[in-house]
This record gives C-alpha cells, sequence and structure tokens, in this order.
C-alpha cells in the first residue's frame, strides 16, 4: 500500500513536470546579424529609393548618391524642412554625376549611419527646395505617416542646411555595376 502510494505520487510529480514546456531560448540571446539597407538618394528625381525602411538597432543605412546634388539631413515629423539640432545626422553634400540611365562601373559617393533606436526617424534633402518639393527619407514610420511628412514639408518656406560638414556618418565609396 505504502509502494503503491509513492508510485502514485512520483507519477504524479513527474506528469507536472512534463506538463511545463522546456524553456525556449530568448530572443535576446540569439546573435541577430545587422542588415544594411541601401538607399539610392536622387536616382529617381527628387527621391530617397525606398522613401522609407523599417530597421532594427544595430541596422545600417547606406546611402548612394545620383546626379545633381544631394543630402540627408536628420528632422523631426513635427518640423520638416529643419535640421532637429546641431548633433542630428547630416551626410554633407554629395555633387555627382551618376543618373538612372549610367551603365557599367560605377563609383559612389556614400554615406553610412547605424540605426540606435526603432523609433521614427525623419531625414530631408537640404538642397534648395528639394525638401517642400518631396524629397524626404523615414526610418520605422508610423503608418500613414510618411504622406503627412510630406504634406507639412510642402508648407514650409524655408530649407535649411546645418552648418559645417557631415556629421554622425561614415563618407566612403562604393563601386557597383549598373
Amino acid at each position: 500500500m505504502i509502494f503503491t502510494s509513492a508510485l502514485v505520487s512520483l507519477l504524479a510529480t513527474l506528469g507536472a513536470v512534463a506538463a511545463y514546456p522546456a524553456p525556449q531560448p530568448s530572443a535576446s540571446s540569439t546573435p541577430r546579424t545587422p542588415v544594411t539597407h541601401v538607399v539610392e538618394v536622387g536616382k529617381n528625381g527628387l527621391t530617397y529609393t525606398p522613401p522609407y525602411i523599417t530597421a532594427a538597432v544595430g541596422d545600417h543605412v547606406q546611402l548612394e548618391f545620383f546626379a545633381k546634388n544631394h543630402t540627408l539631413v536628420q528632422s523631426s515629423f513635427a518640423d520638416p524642412c529643419n535640421p532637429i539640432n546641431d548633433n542630428a545626422i547630416f551626410a554633407g553634400f554629395h555633387p555627382s554625376n551618376i543618373t538612372a540611365n549610367s551603365t557599367g562601373l560605377v563609383t559612389f559617393t556614400t554615406a553610412t549611419f547605424e540605426v540606435n533606436t526603432t523609433s521614427p526617424l525623419w531625414f530631408y534633402c537640404a538642397q534648395a527646395d528639394h525638401c517642400q518639393k518631396g524629397m524626404t527619407f523615414a526610418i520605422n514610420p508610423p503608418a500613414g505617416t510618411v504622406q503627412t511628412f510630406d504634406e507639412v514639408a510642402a508648407t514650409k518656406t524655408q530649407n535649411i542646411a546645418p552648418a559645417g560638414g557631415p556629421h554622425g556618418v561614415k563618407i566612403g565609396l562604393e563601386q557597383r555595376y549598373l
């Protein structure tokens, strides 16, 4: 009788243990390889292609500058066409003669930076009236907000470039065939 009670108690304990799933590794314990998001600046006119991306912390954004003279300046959703502060991302101006019709091996001037937040980030081109004409870019924008950002940008009377040279980016060169 004692043996039977002990056996029933042991089986009940084993059954309770078996009912709980084995622990799974957490997402944070699995290393993630950063993604490099390539953004073509000015390839299709006054645009960033793509106009927005979804990026994780640690991902990189690599800007490839096409024809004319474009830049990338960090702004805020509330005040497009104005830099957010002196420490914001500013790619500097990059004149280029590479167009969408260029063929063969080309060398792009690039500006690369690391994404350090999952919050939305807003940008514009500070050349002439490019911002007002819709040359804007976003990282992790909430649904429907890119159009609103462009609409507000179109109402701005000034397009302000930060003073000084590039900030928050690494300038380089990238070669590829078009």
